[in-house]
Order: structure tokens, then sequence, then C-alpha cells
């Protein structure tokens, strides 16, 4: 079993820059800042001469052929994803006891240094440590997570209460030296005298009638556009069909003047064949 001590040479004081889950976050060397805004400056410098993207960009794609980064601009990796050494979480991500435990790491440490002492490192690169904000071991808050072996998946029967009362898996739970110089927030972040305990996470029945009622609306506000739309075309349709009646309607009145000038022609033909027969009968007589 490793020996429960703390050697303080060898901690690494880092900034939380995203909390991942309940015991995994990123966080990157605080001396590599000056690496951050050496390079900020070079893109500064060459980004009001390079041409503009006019538009909102679509991601899917490429606008100009992929080129490398020159020298001056090329980094290695900043943040580093850590786990707290001796804890897992469940997988589950919907859980509430999983978004709690994110939350609760998330108000602990999110924009502030931390002083990491590593333990070991994963297949994937994840470095397992034990963390420490000033004179507080962080480890000590982790009451909602299990205790399971760095060298193994397996979950361990020991209890989170069996490894408070360790006295080797974890050191002290509140150490007796008030933290080297430069313990607590990042820049930027707001600062804080001590650690508040997380807020109660987000009233999921509330987001969920939130969900549902936003899908209520959405699907009565597609109705109604149906609903305009056909209603539109009904009344395309029925102009349509009114503007054909109208046409048939002056076709129909021509075609009756017509009958009535040809019916007048024949009238007439017909009272002058009268009255020629009226004559011929007059002068046989």
């Amino acid at each position: 079993m490793e020996q429960c001590t703390m050697d303080r040479e060898n901690m690494e004081l880092v900034g939380v820059t995203h909390v991942l889950d309940a015991i995994t976050f990123w966080a990157q060397n605080v001396n590599e800042y000056q690496a951050i805004e050496k390079m900020n400056n070079a893109l500064a410098d060459k980004c009001p001469t390079a041409q503009r993207l006019l538009g909102s960009p679509n991601p899917q794609k490429v606008k100009e052929a992929l080129v490398e980064l020159p020298e001056d601009l090329q980094a290695p990796c900043l943040a580093k994803k850590y786990k707290f050494w001796g804890f897992y979480v469940s997988s589950d991500q919907d859980s509430a006891h999983f978004q709690q435990g994110k939350a609760f790491l998330q108000n602990l440490i999110y924009g502030k240094k931390v002083r990491i002492q590593k333990k070991s490192v994963c297949f994937d690169g994840t470095i397992l440590v034990q963390a420490f904000q000033g004179n507080l071991d962080i480890g000590e808050e982790m009451k909602f997570a299990k205790f399971t072996l760095p060298e193994s998946n397996r979950e361990s029967p020991m209890s989170v209460r069996a490894l408070q009362e360790s006295p080797c898996l974890w050191p002290q739970r509140v150490l007796d030296w008030a933290g080297p110089q430069g313990d607590g927030d990042m820049p930027g972040s707001p600062t804080t005298a001590c650690f508040p305990r997380p807020e109660a996470p987000v009233n999921e029945k509330k987001d969920q009638e939130l969900v549902e009622d936003n899908q209520r609306l959405t699907a009565e506000r597609d109705a109604q556009q149906q609903n305009n739309q056909r209603r539109e075309d009904q009344l395309r349709d029925s102009l349509s069909e009114l503007q054909k009646l109208k046409e048939e309607t002056a076709n129909y009145a021509k075609e009756a003047e017509r009958w009535k000038a040809e019916r007048n022609t024949l009238q007439n033909q017909s009272e002058q064949l009268e009255k020629h027969l009226q004559d011929a009968k007059q002068e046989v007589q």
C-alpha cells in the first residue's frame, strides 16, 4: 500500500478549464499562460491581414486548402485530462447522481487554481491525481463517489466510509499548512473566501414540463402554419375559379348578342318575304 505522504515539491499548480464529470476535469499548467498570450499576440498580428470570411461559416465545408501552422504558432497540448485517484462514477450521464456530482465539482474547482499530486497514468493518457485547493483536500469533498482501485476497472467492495477511515489511502483531510502562494482563483474568476456547497440541481420535472410545453407549442405552430397554407391554397383556387366564371359569362354574353343580331336579321328577312308575298298576290288578282 502506498504511503500516505504528500510531496509538496512534486506538486504542480494548474488552472481548471473544464469539468467533464464528477471526478474528471481538464486543466493546464498556470506557467503556460505566457505561451497562450504569445500565441494570441501572434494571431492578432496575422489575422487582420488575412482574407475575411463573409456570412455564416459552414463547418461541413472546407473554405481553403489545409496548411501547416508556422513554427512560431505551434505548441504542445496545453490542457491535460485529470481524474481523481481512487474514485469512479457511473457512466449514466443522464442520471441525477451524475449531474449532481458534476455540478458539485464544477462549483468547487472550475476556473480556479488547484495543486495536484500525480499518482498514475491511464492507457488513454488520463492522469490520476490527488488535488488540493489551499488547505482543503478536494478528495474529502468527494463523498458522492465510490472507491475503486486505480489498477482495475472493477468496483472495490470498500465503501466511502471505509475510504475516509483508512489512514493510508488519503492524507489527513485538513492539512496543517496554509498552502503555497498562488492557490485560489484563476484570473477572471470571482474571488471567494470559502468553498460553497453546490446549489441544488435543476428540477428535472420542471425541465421536462418545459420541454413538453415547447414541443406542444412547436406542434401547434406547425399545425397553424399548415392551416394557413391550406387556406391560402383554397383562396387561390377560388379566385382562379371565379376568373374562369367571369370569362365564361363574358363569352355567353357575346354569344347572346350574336344570337340576338341573327334573330333580328331573320325577322327582317321574314318581314320582307311576307311583303313580297302580299305584293305578288295583289298582282295576281
